[in-house]
C-alpha cells in the first residue's frame, strides 16, 4: 500500500499474531527481528514519494513491451483472466450500497459469489468459474456439479484462492495439451494468483496498480457481463408478478442454481467484437477487425429498472450505471489481513475443524432453498407433452422451442440405445 514499515512495526505485528495464536511467551526480540529479516530477505530502502502515482507510466512502459512479450503467440492464443465479486441476488436499491458501506462482511456479503472469467484476444471465451461458500449448496442436491455449465468451486469467503487458481490452471492446461495449443495468459499480480508453471500455459503478470488501464477484462468485458446478468435477474423478478397481488416481500429470491445459469447465459451473450475491442483499448493490437462498434450496456437495463421502480419493488431506486458496478470494488481474491492469516493458520493446524460444507450451513435462513426434485425419463416425457400442449393453447411462440427439445430428447435416447453394450449370458459367469 506504499506505507513505510519499520522494524518496531514488524515486531509489534508479530506480537499481535502470537497473541491471536495463543503463543503468550513470544517476545519479538531484536534478535528475532534480524533473523526474520534475513529469512525473508528484507532490507531497508528509501521510499520514493512518486512511486505509487506512476501507474500511468508503468502502463505505458508495459504497452511498449507488449509486442515483445506476445512474440510467437497468435491472437487466438493470447488470453486474459480476472475475477470479480457478484452480489447475485441484489436489486437496484440504493440502500444496499449504504448497508455495504456501513457493515462490510455481514449478512449482505453472504449473498455474494466470485466469478472468474477468461477470454482471448480473438474473442474466444473460457468456461466461467464460480466460487461460492458451500461445496454443494442445498439447491444443488440431486445435481452432478461436474455437469453444470460452469466450473463450481468453494472457499470459506467465496474468494479466489491460490489452490482454486492452480486447480483451474491445471485443468485448463490439460485441455490445451489435448488441442496441442500453447497460450499466453495475462493475469493481475494479486496474492491469489500463484506463479506456478505449466507446459502449455505461460503466465504473465500485469504490473501493480495498472489493471484498470491495461487489463482487457477491466476495459468493459466484465461490465457488459454484469449488465446482462442483472438484466436476467430483473427479468426473473418481473416475470413473477401477479397483477392481483404485487408484494415485494413475496418474490422468490434467486438461488445459487439460478446464478449458475444466468452467469453462463450472460457470458455466452458477450459479443466477440466487444472482447476484441476491449483488448484493443487495453493496448493489445490485432488485425482481426478494423471497425468495432462498442456494445451498449446501459440502455438495455434501463427499461427493466424503470419497471421495477414503477412497481415500487425497491425502497430507493438506483441508477443503471451504479447498479452495474456497485460491487466492483469488493475483494474477489484472498486478502491477507491479520485475521485471515490467523484463521488460515488455525485451519491448517486443526484440519478436523475445517470441514467443507455439503449442504450449505453457511447460508443464512432466507437463503435456504427447497431441494430440487429430479424427474425420471418417463416423467420428463410427460412434462414435455404438457409444455407442448401449453404452447398450443396459450403461448404459440414457445411451440417450436418445446418441439425442438422433444426431438433432441428422442435423439439422445436413440443414441444411448445404439451405444449400449448388449449383455450376454457368459458375462454373468466371468470373474
Amino acid at each position: 500500500m506504499g506505507l513505510p514499515i519499520s522494524g518496531p512495526l514488524i515486531q509489534e505485528a508479530a506480537k499481535n499474531f502470537a497473541l491471536k495464536l495463543g503463543k503468550t511467551s513470544f517476545t519479538a526480540s531484536n534478535g528475532w527481528l534480524e533473523c526474520f529479516k534475513q529469512r525473508h530477505q528484507i532490507v531497508s530502502r528509501i521510499l520514493s514519494g512518486e512511486s505509487l502515482s506512476a501507474d500511468a507510466n508503468a502502463a505505458v512502459n508495459f504497452i511498449s513491451q507488449l509486442k515483445a512479450i506476445c512474440e510467437g503467440y497468435e491472437p487466438e492464443n493470447i488470453f486474459n483472466a480476472d475475477e470479480t465479486a457478484l452480489f447475485f441476488r441484489a436489486l437496484p436499491n440504493r440502500s444496499l450500497v449504504q448497508k455495504f458501506q456501513r457493515a462490510v462482511g455481514q449478512k449482505f456479503a453472504k449473498e455474494r459469489i466470485t466469478v472468474f472469467l477468461g477470454a482471448s484476444m480473438a474473442g474466444e471465451k473460457l468456461k466461467p468459474l464460480i466460487i461460492g461458500k458451500a461445496k454443494k449448496p442445498r439447491c444443488f442436491k440431486n445435481i452432478d456439479v461436474n455437469r453444470l455449465p460452469v466450473i463450481w468451486k468453494s472457499s470459506a469467503k467465496s474468494w479466489m484462492t491460490i489452490q482454486i487458481f492452480e486447480d483451474w490452471l491445471t485443468e485448463l492446461n490439460k485441455e490445451f495439451i489435448k488441442s496441442n495449443r500453447k497460450i499466453l495468459l495475462f493475469v493481475d499480480n494479486c496474492s491469489a494468483h500463484s506463479h506456478a508453471e505449466f507446459s502449455n500455459i505461460k503466465l504473465h503478470f500485469l504490473p501493480e496498480n495498472t489493471t484498470s488501464l491495461i487489463q482487457p477484462l477491466d476495459q468493459g468485458i466484465i461490465k457488459i457481463f454484469k449488465t446482462k446478468y442483472r438484466k436476467r435477474l430483473l427479468q426473473s423478478l418481473l416475470a413473477q408478478i401477479n397483477n392481483e397481488n404485487i408484494n415485494k416481500n413475496n418474490f422468490k429470491k434467486a438461488n445459487f442454481l439460478d446464478a449458475v445459469y444466468w452467469v453462463e447465459q450472460s457470458w455466452s451473450e458477450v459479443k466477440v467484437e466487444s472482447i476484441i475491442n476491449c483488448f484493443k483499448h487495453a493496448g493489445f493490437t490485432s488485425n482481426l477487425m478494423e471497425e468495432i462498434i462498442p456494445e451498449n450496456t446501459e440502455d438495455d437495463l434501463q427499461e427493466y429498472i424503470s419497471r421495477v421502480n414503477e412497481l415500487n419493488l425497491v425502497d430507493e431506486p438506483m441508477e443503471p450505471q451504479n447498479f452495474i458496478i456497485f460491487d466492483d470494488l469488493i475483494p474477489a481474491s484472498e486478502v491477507y489481513s491479520a485475521e485471515n492469516l490467523v484463521e488460515k493458520i488455525l485451519e491448517e493446524s486443526y484440519p478436523e475443524g475445517n470441514m467443507e460444507v455439503e449442504s450449505s450451513k453457511l447460508e443464512s435462513e432466507d437463503e435456504i432453498e427447497p431441494e430440487i426434485y429430479c424427474p425420471t425419463n418417463l416423467e420428463f416425457e410427460g412434462m414435455l407433452e404438457q409444455m407442448i400442449q401449453f404452447a398450443l393453447t396459450n403461448e404459440p411462440e414457445l411451440l417450436s422451442h418445446f418441439t425442438s427439445i422433444k426431438q433432441k430428447f428422442v435423439e439422445i435416447k436413440i443414441k444411448k440405445f445404439f451405444t449400449k453394450v448388449q449383455t450376454t449370458l457368459d458375462r454373468y459367469f466371468s470373474p
